[in-house]
Formats: C-alpha cells, structure tokens, sequence
C-alpha cells in the first residue's frame, strides 16, 4: 500500500522553486543549441558560395579554350599538329568534366540543371573533336559547316546554361538564408514564449501555494474559530488530513471544539429533564383539547399490539380506562377497536397494508350501541420503529353525523337523478303521444281546407289549424328547452350559405308579413364568406324567433335583416345577425328580463300576442352553445333590434355540404307522379293523413302497419319498384329501427331511400335512425315543405345511383363507377351539370368517330392521341373499362398487333355506344327536373 507523502509548506515553496529552475535551464539549452546549428549552417552556405562561383568560373574559361582550339585547327597545315590539339581538347575536356562534378558535389539542389549541362558539355565536346578530326583530313569547309550549324549553336546554349547556374546557386543561398532566418525567429519566438509560459506557471503555482494552501485554510480555520465562540457547532472543520502546520492546527481547533460541546451538553442535559415533564403536561393538555381520541400504537413484528399513548378521551370510543389499555399488550388476533367481525377483519387488513407500503390508514368502524348506528373514522399514519416494529400514530373520530348526512346527500342524488330520469322519458313519451294525434289533426285539417267549404266551417277549420300550429310550437320550445337544460343538444359543423339561410327564413314567415301589410329587407355584408362552416339549423332557428318576433310585434313598415363579419382571428369568425322592426318597443326597465325563461316584457303580451316566453331564453342558449351572446337595442314605440353572434369558420362549397332543415318552397315536383311510395305506420289516422298528402303529390302509396309487413312488401317488389319508404319508428311487432336494418340487407333495399317519421326526434334518437341505415328523418307532425323537399332529394340521388337497364347492360354498370359523376353532380347547379354533360357527350362522339375510321388512316398518330385523350376524359367521368379498353388499344397500336387491334376495336365501340346512351339518358332526365322545378 502506496503511503501519500506529506510535504510541509516549506518543502512546498522549495519544489516550486527547483521546478521553475529546471524549466529555465532547459529553455536555455533549447535556445544555445537551434543558435549554434544555425551558426554552422550559415558558415556552410558561405564557403560553398564562393567555391561553387570560382568553379563555374573556371569552367567557363576552359571552355572558351576548348573552344578557340576549334577555332586553331583551321589555321594550322601540319597534321600532326591538328592531332596534338585533338589530345588538348581531351585534356580540357576532363579539367571541366572534374570541376562540373566539384559543382555537383557542393551544390544539391541544382543536380538536375548540372546534368543537363553534363550532356549538352559532352556534345560541344564531340562536336569540337568533329571539327578537329575534318579539319586532319584537310576538308576544312565541313569543319566551317560543323562550326556554324551544331558546335556555335551548342556552346552558346552551354554558355548559357553555364551563365544561369550562378544565378540559381545565388537563389538556393539566398531560400537557405531565409530558412535559416526563419530558424532563428521560431528558435527566439519559441524561447520568449517558453519564458513566459514559465513566469505565467510559476506565478499561478505560487498563487495556488499562497491561496489553497496557505491563505484559504487559515481564513476557514478562522472562521470556524469565531463560531465557535458563538456556540455554533455545527460547521466542519477540514483541513484534518494535512500533515503540515494548517494540519496540526485544524486538529487542535477540533479537539477545542469537541471540549466547549461536552461542557455544553452537560448543561443542557441538566435542564432537559425539566423540558421534558412540561412538553409532556403540555402534549396530554393539547391532546384532550382535539375533537376525537389521540393514540400511539406499536405493532410489533409477530402481530401483537401495545397502546405507548393515549389522552383522556379514549375511554368514550374504546369503552375502556386509558391507565387500563396503556401498556398492555394484545396478542395477534385479540381486537384492540370495537366492532363487528367483519369491521374487526377490515381494521385488520388496514393495519397490515400500512405496515407494508407505510401509508397512512383511513378506515370507518360502524358500532352498534344502545340500539344506535354509531361510526368511528380511524386515521393514522406509520413508520418503522426498532425491532422490526411498527408504531401508528392515530386519532379516532366521531362521524357519525357526517355519515347521516352523506347517505343523505347520496339519496338526493337518486332522487334528482331519477326525477331527471322520469322527466326526460316523460317529455319523451308526452312528445310522442301529443305529436301523434296532433299529426292528424293537423294532417287532417290541412287536407280538409283543400276541399271546398262554407266560409263559416273554413273560418273554423282554419282556427283549429291556427291552433294545432301555435300548440306544436309551444311544444317544439319545450321540447327545446327541455334539451338545453339537460345539456343533451349537440352542435352540427356543416357547410352552408348565409345568404341562402336568411332567404330561407324569410320565404317561410312572408305570407305572415304580407297578411299585417308588412315589408322585410336583408342586407348581407360583402366581406361575409359565401360559405361558412357552423351549426345553421340553430343559426337559423334564433333567426326565425327574432323575425316572428317582429312581425307578431310590428304593425306597420319595413323589418330589417342584416348579417355581417364582426372579427376575424384568421382561425374562427364571428358571424353577427340582427333584427330589426318598427314595432311597439320595450320599455328601459323591462328590457333586462327578456332573456329570462317563461319571461316576456309585460304580463299582457301573452295574452295579446300569445307564446310562451321561452324563444329568447332558447336564443340565449343556443348563442351561448355556439360561443356567442344575444342582446337588444329598443325603445318603447319605436321599435326593437334584436341581435345576436355565434362563431363560425370559413366553409366551401362541397359536395358534403348538408342541406339546410328549412324549406324554401313548398311546392311539389311533377316527377313524384307514378312513383311508388311505402307508407309504414302503425296508427290509423297517420296512415290516413299520409296517403291524401302524397296521393295528392302524385305518389302510388302501399300502407301497412309495422316493419314486419314493410320488409315483406320490399322483398316481394323488384328492384326499383318502390321510389322511397316513410317509415314510424314505434310499432309493434317489428319497430321501424330493425325493419330499416334487415330491408338495408335485401338487395331491393340497398340503395332504397327510408325516412323515419317519428314524434321522438332528440339527439339520440336520430343517431340511431342514421345508424340503422336511415337516409333522413321528418318530425310530427309532418311540415309539408320539409316532406317534399326531403323526399325530392332523396329520391333524385337514388334515380342517380341507378340507371335504367335498357340503356345500361349489367357489364356496363359493373364497369361504370356511378359515384364519379355523382359528386360532379352535388358540387354544380343543374344547368352547369347538364352543360358538362353535353361537353362530354361531343367528346365521345368525336372519339367514336375517329375509330370508327380507322380502317382508311394512314395517320396512327392522331388515332394514338385521341385514345390518349379518351383514357383522362373515361376515367374521370368513372367509365374505367372504357378508360382500360383505349389504354389497351393504344399499346396494341404502338406494337401493331392486328388481331388484338380489331377485337380492341369492337370492344370499345361498343362501351362508347352505351356511355353515349347513358349520358344522354342523364341530361332527358335533368331537364324534365329542370322544367317542373321552374313551373314551379
């Protein structure tokens, strides 16, 4: 085992010291050694210059001599002569061959450029040795050619790569002294910067020494001194592991320290024991001032039990003295609180579950005394005590009240939930057998004021049909109110028109205006989106209630509608209406009781006027659903401007746009005529008052009387027979819920339009109508409008959905995907729809034509783009075996498959005959719709 030494502060300072010494020696040795070398190279590069530039000299004058024995032969006339200058020029030769190699030798960097010279001094050599050698044999004119041609041309160029080489020897110097300049800067840059790390870390180190080592642990030492001479003994004192002086003196401050404690604890121990008989006094006095009874309990770990604590007040729940219970241990299964068995075996369990996850515990006991039902309440927390006990420390209390009063509160609760329980089934039941009669009576009274009549007996027919109106909307509001109140009215988010709502809404309420001499004018505001996202029904309703309102209040002028954007947050608007009449006003002081359920500005107007006081407040409410607010300016004589904002968001004009509830024309088609019609219902005056209604719209009516028989009629009918089902939901045998689910498995009723008719038209209701398969719904009593509005949608989707079969083969529909044109057909208005038509029809017809001729082209190409153009036009209109077959043809055609391109041919001609026969089937068809619709 290592044993870390321990250095006084002296020894310390000293290797600081001895450190910062060795760094400063070898930061000197560093520089005397890069300044020597650099020294030597610079006496090296000296020496070499001169040497190399006095070689290159001398070699240049043997070659000049070389050069003039080229030029002494031509004057010489003895042969012999010639012959000695030829063994001169040899001579030079190797005096400048050996000082070329002495260049070599000193000078490295310019080996490449001597080698060049090398070669080109060999030729000049040879050429002058060629020289000499014609001259010997006396042709001297091809020694003045050699001379002339190669050997001046080449000595000039050796000249002057020999002129050159001192230059480059110069620039080699001149880079090496630079090198060795640069040397010089990095050996002194790196000497001062090794200098100054050396200051810089001997300094640090030093104030590292002076601070941690010195200066910090006396000021702490200091420090926990003078708290000490507080009394404070709670902080430490370090520094005891150091074996220097600041050691030695953190261990004789501790052993000061641990003597002032011990004299302290001797004092306080002195005045403890009299603490403690007053804590304890003070503790009973605080425990038998609480409301229950204060225990500390200790469970040991093989299950028995003993009382450490407990006030005075433990005797009236536990029956017993405290002296009696305290201390005394209780074995496992001996009861410590009263009880029943079973309350006793829960108390049990209680303990047990704390004592394993020491949570508190919160557990009732019920004590029968005296005949009486008393409840105790035990709450206690716990925690580990020594010897794998536990201790509880607990209090009991009396709630016996509090359990009165909470079975109390929970037998309200049953009462308010089964008195809301009966009132929403009795509003239900009230619905459905008040809408029944009153669908025939004013079923019946409609159909009476048809026929001719006294004036005497129309007057009163007219006032029983007056009547049965003014009772059904007095239910409808209660009915309305009735939802609200119980928070069972849902909110729609559908698409529709502003500007269509408002007309709709003034189209039903104009005849009243017109019979009180009264005029309406709307006003949209332009910024207004055409289509908005939101709820229109209700939108709607609290528009209707505002105008009735002021027609029923206005005696003369014009009423005002006006619809405008109030704020836009990009996200949601809100859309704010008003309405606004020339009536007799409100009064300042009654104008805050409007709003208020079965409240109206004066007692009399019910009498006057009539109404039940509830439209406004279901206007308020509806507002409110919808995130909005209602209000009214008005002044008594003056009139009234009713007004009210709801938040809507953008919407568009989609083909899932549904159809407003309200009904602008009550008019019906001319197509309904011949059409079969089922009528299901179970009363007999409903199924009176529906036959004339729709007898007279033109419609074959079969009636039966529950679903049971309707699904018969559908099954035993073909496909098509039956243009729609009206069908009552509450019947026996078969209710109108299970017939529409088994007739939507049939095959006649896959495409059938039903629409229940029922009384019961809540929320929940008419989710399961659309769950069972029901296309739409018509509350009693029955709205004409809204009958023959509903009824025409329907059944002009179903001729749609299914085309004739004397047009359409049975592999021309299964090829022909019907919803293609359908949603072309929902997101246009008629005319537009029949003008695509028409555009479509051309096109196929030019198609047609241009394979019809294919037998006489000579041009593949523009039978090729038609078909190109016939595969996006079939596909988009939902003819995809049209669509495939040209695609087919086209690839036949490219690759020119003669066989394949005939039967191709036959094949689509065929499927542009029938699409042509259907599309113009469909605009015969919307025509017929287009002229009743106008008629009107």
């Amino acid at each position: 085992m290592l044993i870390k030494p321990r250095l006084k502060i002296t020894h310390k300072i000293l290797l600081l010291v001895s450190m910062l010494s060795g760094l400063a020696g070898l930061i000197t040795l560093y520089s005397l050694n890069n300044l020597n070398m650099v020294d030597k190279n610079y006496r090296y590069l000296l020496d070499h210059k001169t040497q190399n530039t006095l070689t290159i000299s001398d070699a240049l004058l043997d070659l000049s001599d070389a050069s003039r024995l080229a030029f002494s032969v031509l004057t010489e006339q003895e042969e012999q002569q010639m012959r000695l200058t030829q063994s001169q020029l040899t001579e030079k030769q190797l005096i400048f061959t050996s000082k070329l190699n002495k260049i070599t030798d000193l000078t490295e960097q310019q080996s490449a450029r001597l080698t060049v010279i090398s070669v080109k001094q060999a030729q000049v050599f040879s050429l002058i040795n060629d020289v000499i050698e014609a001259a010997s044999r006396w042709r001297g004119d091809r020694a003045l050619v050699i001379i002339n041609t190669k050997l001046e041309p080449s000595l000039s160029e050796l000249r002057s790569n020999m002129d050159q080489l001192p230059e480059a020897i110069v620039d080699d110097y001149l880079i090496a002294s630079q090198q060795l300049t640069e040397t010089t800067q990095e050996t002194i840059f790196n000497t001062a910067f090794a200098v100054g790390l050396t200051l810089i870390l001997g300094i640090v180190f030093a104030s590292l020494l002076a601070v941690v080592g010195i200066s910090r642990p006396i000021t702490g030492l200091t420090r926990v001194m003078s708290r000490l001479s507080d009394r404070h003994y709670d902080d430490s004192i370090g520094y005891l592991q150091r074996g220097d002086e600041v050691g030695r003196m953190a261990q004789a401050l501790q052993v000061f320290r641990d003597n002032m404690q011990r004299a302290d604890r001797l004092e306080l121990e002195a005045a403890s024991s009299a603490e403690n008989k007053r804590l304890s006094e003070q503790l009973v006095a605080l425990t038998d001032a609480m409301p229950g009874a204060v225990f500390q309990l200790r469970l040991a770990e093989d299950g028995s039990q003993q009382f450490l604590f407990l006030n005075s007040k433990i005797g009236a729940f536990l029956g017993q003295a405290p002296a009696d219970l305290l201390g005394r241990i209780f074995a496992s299964n001996e009861p410590v609180f009263p009880g029943s068995t079973t309350f006793q075996w829960i108390i049990k369990k209680a303990f047990e579950r704390s004592r394993q996850s020491l949570q508190p515990i919160d557990s009732d006991i019920r004590i029968e005394r005296d005949g009486e039902v008393i409840w105790y309440k035990i709450l206690a927390t716990c925690h580990p005590s020594e010897r794998l006990s536990t201790l509880f420390n607990g209090v009991l209390l009396d709630v016996t009240v509090m359990k009165q009063q909470a079975q109390a509160l929970e037998e309200a609760k049953n009462n308010a939930e089964q008195a809301a329980r009966t009132k929403a089934n009795f509003l239900t039941t009230m619905s459905h057998e008040i809408r029944t009669p009153m669908n025939a009576i004013i079923g019946l009274t409609q159909l009476t004021l048809r026929n001719p009549l006294a004036t005497e007996q129309r007057q009163r027919i007219e006032k029983i049909n007056s009547a049965g109106a003014h009772l059904l909307s007095i239910i409808n509001d209660i009915l309305d109110f009735s939802k609200i109140d119980g928070d069972h009215l849902q909110l729609e988010h559908i698409n529709f028109s502003p500007a269509l709502l408002v007309s709709e809404t003034v189209e039903m309420l104009s005849d009243d205006a017109q019979r009180k001499g009264l005029s309406i004018s709307t006003e949209i505001d332009p910024q207004l989106p055409s289509h908005l996202r939101g709820d229109p029904t209700r939108i709607g309703q609290i528009l209707l209630n505002y105008l009735n309102n002021a027609i029923k209040f206005s005696q003369s002028g014009t009423i005002h509608i006006r619809l405008r954007l109030q704020h836009d947050t990009q996200k949601n608007l809100q859309l704010y209406a008003e309405v606004e009449d020339q009536g007799i006003g409100i009064p300042a002081d009654h104008i805050i009781h409007l709003f208020k359920e079965f409240q109206q500005a004066d007692a009399s107007i019910t009498r006057r006027f009539g109404g039940t006081g509830l439209g406004l407040a279901i206007s308020k409410k509806l507002a409110t659903l919808m995130q909005g607010d209602v209000g009214v300016h008005s002044q008594e004589d003056q009139g009234s401007t009713f007004w009210f904002t709801a938040a809507v968001a953008k919407g568009s004009q989609a083909s899932n746009a549904a159809p407003l509830a309200l009904s602008s024309s009550s008019a019906v088609p001319k197509y309904f005529q011949g059409l079969n019609i089922l009528l299901v219902d179970d009363n007999e005056l409903n199924r009176i008052v529906g036959q004339e209604l729709l007898e007279e719209a033109g419609f074959t009516v079969d009636l039966t009387n529950d679903g049971l028989q309707a699904l018969s009629c559908v099954k035993a009918q073909k496909d098509g027979y039956y243009s729609a089902i009206l069908m009552d939901i509450m019947m026996p045998i078969m209710d109108g819920i299970s017939a529409t689910i088994e007739i939507r498995n049939t095959a006649q009723g896959q495409h059938l339009p039903i629409l229940a008719v029922s009384a019961n038209t809540q929320n929940e209701d008419i989710e399961r109508y659309y769950a069972a398969g029901m296309n739409a719904y018509i509350s009693k009593p029955i709205d004409e409008k809204k009958l023959w509005s509903t009824l025409a949608r329907f059944i002009r989707q179903a001729t749609l959905m299914q085309p004739t079969q004397s047009v359409t083969s049975t592999n021309t529909t299964a090829a022909y995907n019907q919803q293609h044109l359908q949603s072309l057909r929902e997101s246009m208005p008629s005319a537009r729809y029949i003008k695509l038509l028409h555009t479509l029809i051309a096109d196929y017809e030019t198609r047609l034509a241009c394979i019809n001729a294919m037998d006489g082209a000579t041009d593949i190409s523009h039978i090729q783009s038609n078909l190109h153009d016939l595969i996006s036009t079939a596909g988009h209109a939902g003819f995809q075996q049209l669509s495939q077959q040209a695609l087919e043809l086209n690839n036949a055609l490219q690759t020119n498959q003669a066989q394949k391109i005939k039967q191709l041919r036959e094949n689509i001609t065929a499927s542009l005959t029938h699409a042509l026969a259907y599309l113009s089937q469909q605009v015969e068809q919307l025509q017929i719709q287009l002229t009743a619709e106008k008629s009107t």
